[in-house]
């Protein structure tokens, strides 16, 4: 059953912005706003149903808006370590074999 929404009078910049990002995730205007409400009535779930994975759409596109700014760089760096040294020489095969 589809419910058709009344119009809501949005402030210029949150109409802005939500039309920013609309076209950063490749949505209309309707399906960035029933990805932002549906998004937050699922936080509201219990545990176990929100864990079940969500049908992807055609319109997702895979990673959520900001994953990569939030993921770049979390991997601490390495310390640098000293050289363990050469490898050692080993025979080879055909030697061993004859």
């Amino acid at each position: 059953m589809t419910v058709h929404p009344t119009t809501i009078n949005l402030p210029p910049d949150v109409y802005r912005r939500l039309q920013h990002r609309a076209q950063i995730n490749q949505r209309t205007l309707e399906a960035e706003i029933i990805e932002i409400l549906t998004s937050a009535l699922d936080a509201f779930q219990p545990s176990e149903l929100a864990m079940t994975p969500k049908a992807k759409t055609s319109e997702e596109p895979g990673w959520p808006l900001g994953f990569f700014e939030a993921t770049a760089g979390s991997i601490p760096d390495f310390p640098d370590c000293e050289s363990e040294g050469d490898f050692e020489v080993r025979e080879k095969l055909d030697d061993v074999l004859g």
